[in-house]
């Protein structure tokens, strides 16, 4: 497909999007916003493609929401109502919040290059691994300029982060560096600058050389279970999930290649069925 603010490449078995609007610092422009969710389902349907990277362009990886209407709309009681045309449903389909795509996809790995500051961070949270580079500035910046954390964030950043310092982040807007990030658990790993899109690639290949049915269903159950606190029916579906796995071609692919001594290759093992 065709974009107009974001990049799709395809290296091996990982897709990679760049939000290209330098010079606005990829805050969420509408059509931005809307193009960077058709390039992950483009990847995620790519059967080709085995995991996917997100990464911005120019000093930022997302400034946040495209605030240059809310004054107005503060004037004229609109306040919200950006929100409410992002969520509500349209041809009788429901938005699904970044939260939700995350969670459905294939593995995500987001390269922050720059500033990552209110929803230009929230929309990372639900991804898979984060990388930062050491020039990266985050922030829940929502409650300094008089609104809510959305995407899921209020429930995701204190997983991550723990309580105390998710509300800290949360009601006093800071904005942090890289290295805090890593110390409250906001990233996973931080990296020298120009080596982000290396190691953010690196780091998708090797979830991408698993085949995405398999790892695709390891989220779907990580993520009912982390929002599920029934141990009995957690146990369940685990099990369901176990037998279902072995099942799958790349699963016996995996135990021919234990037997033969080599690499296993899943893509090729599913294609045969």
């Amino acid at each position: 497909m065709s974009y107009e603010f974001v990049i799709v490449e395809r290296v091996g078995r990982v897709g990679i999007i760049t939000l290209d609007r330098p010079n606005e610092l990829n805050t969420l422009h509408p059509v931005q916003g809307r193009e960077m969710r058709e390039a992950v389902l483009e990847l995620d349907a790519d059967p080709q493609i085995g995991a996917i990277v997100m990464t911005g362009s120019g000093r930022a990886f997302c400034a946040g929401a495209d605030v240059s209407g809310w004054n107005r709309q503060a004037q004229a009681g609109e306040a919200g109502d950006s929100l409410a045309q992002r969520t509500r449903p349209r041809e009788g389909v429901v938005a699904e919040s970044w939260a939700e795509i995350w969670r459905r996809v294939k593995p995500a790995v987001i390269a922050i290059n720059g500033l990552a500051i209110g929803a230009g961070l929230t929309i990372t949270l639900g991804a898979d691994y984060r990388i930062a580079s050491e020039r990266a500035r985050l922030s829940m910046r929502f409650a300094a300029v008089g609104v809510m954390p959305e995407i899921q964030s209020t429930m995701l950043l204190p997983q991550l982060c723990g309580f105390s310092n998710a509300m800290d982040l949360m009601i006093s807007g800071e904005i942090i560096d890289a290295a805090h990030a890593l110390r409250v658990g906001m990233v996973n790993e931080v990296v020298p600058h120009e080596a982000l899109r290396d190691r953010a690639i690196e780091k998708a290949a090797q979830y991408g050389r698993l085949h995405p049915d398999t790892t695709k269903a390891v989220k779907q159950l990580v993520w009912r279970n982390f929002l599920d606190a029934d141990l009995a029916a957690v146990g369940k579906r685990e099990i369901e999930a176990f037998i279902a796995a072995q099942r799958r071609p790349s699963h016996a692919e995996a135990a021919r290649a234990f037997v033969e001594k080599r690499e296993p290759d899943f893509y090729a093992a599913v294609e045969r069925g």
